[in-house]
Formats: structure tokens, C-alpha cells, sequence
């Protein structure tokens, strides 16, 4: 029996159900088996599966944001899900893929894809350690949409029809432009009028928020029977399903949208994380590094026989300068300092390597000056450490007041000393165990666009060189200024 390199696949049911197609051959016109079903923890046994996920708890965000750094657009697409509703229950309560779909004056319009990670988690474990490798997880959607773009590049309204909802998609070059769940009526269907008007409403809000006119129709899913063939005027659309990929039946393509899908996918619709990509190319490296080195140890043995016969001379000459070397050795030690004086040396070598490769507050300040673009100036900044260690260190010479980052007019902790003579000194490695972190006020003044990209541009650049934590950016129309205020820590202990 041929292996099977590459599967499709689709969580059918709760019951551990799944649908699956292998992929007999790859490329741009692919080759595929039939639709089987089969239950079980994983759809396969073993081997590479490209998954399609559908919840009824995704959401489709089609927002707008200024051209800027990664870390900014990410922040700024997960206060845009905390504005919709999405993260209430904190920020990791949804992930999201995304991917631009049009450029507006300078600004990029994203189609964002949300789903609960509580249901993407379980895919991602899916087979761990079982030889099962889960290559993508494609929301349906998204899916849908890249199966729509092989069929044509004009827009289309996929209507999806499941055993008891509707799913709309407006799908335009592989990206899903729009999404709407219609339930069904409560004789399991929908009639022509509510169908018609129906679409008439998501063709209207395409046209509005994206500016595209779509003329095309489909209807597919396992219940697209319940569809007519003609709603409002419209006459659905019949793909040609076998000029585009061979399969015994390729009607079931139209069937299983969301399962053939997942092929023509639009990579930038994955929920897998990126880490654990890198993680199977690791694997992969590491395996094909193992057989070289199997076969590197094979040769090197014979090799290795053979120089020891050629080289007893030399053995013979080793073994009796080992001897000589094992005696000087001895003489030398006995010149060594003693125990407690060589620990001291080494702990004093130690704290001074420390000591140089811990982050200076001046160039900690220097290195924000030197990120803040013309127009803009530090309103407030105060320095101060960690304090790592559950028990501070007494100065010597008496109580110290020691600032352990709380809140603003909070009193500090005084830390006494007990005792006399070297238990009342500070230990220097918990003093370098406390690195600084930096609370920064920035302000500039304009208007309110060109404030929000100045101090963006200085967030971007901050970003660069420190770890930027409680972000918060206000502007006040009535001055006219705009402001930016962080805590800044240094990356990897530098400056």
C-alpha cells in the first residue's frame, strides 16, 4: 500500500468523528482520494494532516490600521478585540489569524479571523508523540474562501449549507471578505424570500465596507439541496469542479467545502503557533543529522581500527608522558593557594563579570533619548530595581530605604540590619540580581494624527532595544498633546 505523505481533514461531529482525504499527489493541480470517515482520537495513525476547524463562536474582523511596526499592529489588533467584545474574559481567550486584503491612503485593511483557543488547543496536542504531525489548522472560512479563489478570482457568496445553519461567506482572491451564521427556520429550512433578502443584506454591507460588487452565487455544503436554484434574481453559480484537481467524485468538493479547502488554504490562515513549526524543522534536521552521524560512526570505526594498529609506537610514548606530567602536576598543586583563598579569588572574578555585563542607567537613558524622533520629549521618568530575593540585604553601616516599584506615594520598605561584623554587609550577587526597570512619560504636541504616529514611531523604536509593558497612549485636544506612558525593561540583562 502506498504511504500517504499528506491528509485532509475535518472534525465531523463531538463524538470523536472525523472526515479525511489523503492527497495521492501534490502540486497545482493535485490529486485526491475519496471522502472516508473514521473515529478516533486523531483522524490518521501517522503522518502529516492539514486540519479545517468550524465553531459557531468565530467571529470576522475587517479592520483598518496605519502602515507600522509588527509588535504595534499586534497590540492595536488586540485592543481592537477587546473593543468588540471578545476579551473579557482576559486576552487569551481568543487567538486570531489574519491577512491584509486592501491599502486606503496609507492605511491596510486585515481580514481577522477570532476562534476560542480553548478549541484550537486541543487540535494543536492532537497525536503528540503518536508519529501524527498537524501542519495547519485553517478556520472554515478561510478555507472556504481559498477553494472559492481556485475556482475564480472574481468575488463569490459561498452559501454554506449544514444540517441546521447557514454559514454566508463572501470570499474574494482566497481572503474571506465578509461572514454571517443564518440559523434555520423551525421546519429545518429556508424559504426563498428569507433566502433573497438575506443575501440581498450581505451584498449590500460587501458594497459598503469593502467597495466590491459581487455577481456570483453558490451554494454548496452536505445540505446545499435545500437551496433553489434561483434566489432574487440570482441564478447560482455551477463550478466545474474536476478542471481544477482529479478525484474519482469531484462533487464532493462542493459537499465538503471546508475539508478540500484546506489544501488551497491561504497560508496566513493557520492557528498553529509559529514555535512549533520551527520545532518540526528542527525534528526533521535532527533526524536526517542522525542517520549522517550513524553512518559517519560506521566509517569512523574501521578508520579508527586501523590507526590504533599503526600508531602503538606513539601510545607507548603518551602513556610515559602522562606519568611525568601526573607527577609535575602534584608538585604544582602544592604551590596553589588553599581552599578559602582560591573560592575568593573566583567569587571576586565572578562578581566582576557580573558587574560589567549588568545594563548601566546611563545607557539605559542614553538608549531612550536616542529612540525618540524629533517632536518628542520625556515628561516624567523614574529609575528603579527589582527586588528578586525574598530576604533584602541590610547596607552596611545601618538601615537603608529600598524602592520596590510599588505605587505611586507608597511608602518604601526600610530594611534594617542585624548583627555586626561581615553577616551586616549586603550580598553584591543579590544587588545584581535586581536589574532596573524604567517608568517613562513621553508627550508631544500637534495634532491628534500626527501625535498618535509620532509617539508610535518612538514605541516602535523603544520596542527595539526594551521590553515595553502597561502601554497607555491618551491625547488631550484641549492642549493639544499627545502622550505615551510605559515601564521599560532591558532585553536579555543589556541596554
Amino acid at each position: 500500500m502506498k504511504r500517504i505523505g499528506l491528509w485532509l481533514a475535518e472534525p465531523w461531529d463531538k463524538n470523536d468523528t472525523w472526515l479525511r482525504v489523503p492527497v495521492l499527489k501534490a502540486g497545482d493541480r493535485p490529486v485526491f482520494g475519496g471522502v472516508e470517515e473514521t473515529r478516533g482520537a486523531t483522524p490518521v495513525k501517522k503522518g502529516n494532516v492539514r486540519l479545517a476547524v468550524f465553531s459557531r463562536k468565530m467571529y470576522l474582523l475587517n479592520e483598518e490600521f496605519p502602515k507600522t511596526g509588527r509588535e504595534i499592529l499586534r497590540l492595536q489588533i488586540t485592543e481592537r478585540m477587546r473593543q468588540s467584545g471578545l476579551l473579557r474574559d482576559g486576552a487569551s481567550g481568543f487567538s486570531y489569524c489574519m491577512r491584509p486584503t486592501a491599502e486606503r491612503d496609507g492605511r491596510t485593511l486585515y481580514s481577522i479571523i477570532c476562534m476560542p483557543q480553548e478549541e484550537i488547543d486541543p487540535f494543536i496536542m492532537m497525536g503528540l508523540g503518536q508519529g501524527v504531525r498537524t501542519v495547519s489548522i485553517s478556520p472554515a472560512p478561510a478555507a472556504i474562501s481559498g477553494l472559492m479563489g481556485v475556482l475564480t478570482p472574481e468575488p463569490v457568496l459561498a452559501a454554506c449549507f449544514f444540517q441546521d445553519i447557514l454559514l454566508i461567506i463572501v470570499g474574494q482572491g482566497g481572503a474571506p471578505l465578509y461572514m454571517q451564521f443564518v440559523p434555520f427556520d423551525t421546519n429545518g429550512r429556508l424559504e426563498e424570500p428569507m433566502l433573497a433578502h438575506t443575501f440581498e443584506i450581505v451584498l449590500q454591507a460587501v458594497r459598503r465596507i469593502h467597495h466590491v460588487d459581487v455577481k456570483t452565487i453558490t451554494a454548496i455544503g452536505p445540505n446545499a439541496g435545500v437551496c433553489p436554484e434561483m434566489v432574487g434574481g440570482y441564478r447560482l453559480w455551477l463550478p466545474e469542479w474536476s478542471a481544477f484537481f482529479d478525484m474519482d467524485d469531484p462533487s464532493l468538493a462542493a459537499r465538503y467545502p471546508a475539508l478540500f479547502g484546506s489544501y488551497f488554504v491561504d497560508r496566513a490562515f493557520d492557528f498553529v503557533p509559529a514555535s512549533w513549526r520551527l520545532s518540526w524543522r528542527i525534528q526533521d534536521i535532527s533526524r536526517w543529522m542522525a542517520m549522517a552521524a550513524m553512518a559517519g560512526a560506521v566509517v569512523l570505526f574501521g578508520v579508527g581500527a586501523y590507526i590504533k594498529n599503526e600508531n602503538m609506537p606513539l601510545e607507548a610514548y603518551v602513556t610515559a608522558r602522562g606519568r611525568a606530567i601526573t607527577v609535575q602536576r602534584g608538585r604544582l598543586q602544592k604551590m596553589l593557594p588553599d581552599g578559602q583563598e582560591k573560592e575568593a579569588v573566583e567569587r571576586l572574578a565572578g562578581l566582576w563579570s557580573r558587574y560589567r555585563s549588568q545594563p548601566r542607567l546611563d545607557s539605559m537613558l542614553l538608549a531612550v533619548s536616542r529612540s525618540l524622533p524629533d517632536g518628542v520629549s520625556i515628561s516624567s521618568l523614574e529609575a528603579d530595581r527589582h527586588v528578586q530575593n525574598t530576604h533584602p540585604a541590610p547596607a552596611a553601616g545601618g538601615p537603608m530605604a529600598q524602592n520596590n516599584g510599588g505605587p505611586s506615594g507608597q511608602q518604601p520598605q526600610a530594611m534594617g540590619s542585624e548583627g555586626t561584623g561581615a553577616s551586616s554587609r549586603p550580598i553584591p550577587e543579590e544587588l545584581l540580581d535586581r536589574p532596573f526597570d524604567l517608568s517613562l512619560e513621553l508627550v508631544t504636541t500637534g495634532g491628534y494624527a500626527q501625535s498618535r504616529q509620532r509617539l508610535e514611531e518612538a514605541a516602535a523604536a523603544l520596542c527595539r532595544r526594551f521590553i515595553m509593558r502597561d502601554v497607555k497612549l491618551d491625547y488631550d485636544e484641549k492642549s493639544g498633546q499627545g502622550r505615551l506612558s510605559c515601564r521599560l525593561s532591558v532585553k536579555d540583562g543589556r541596554s
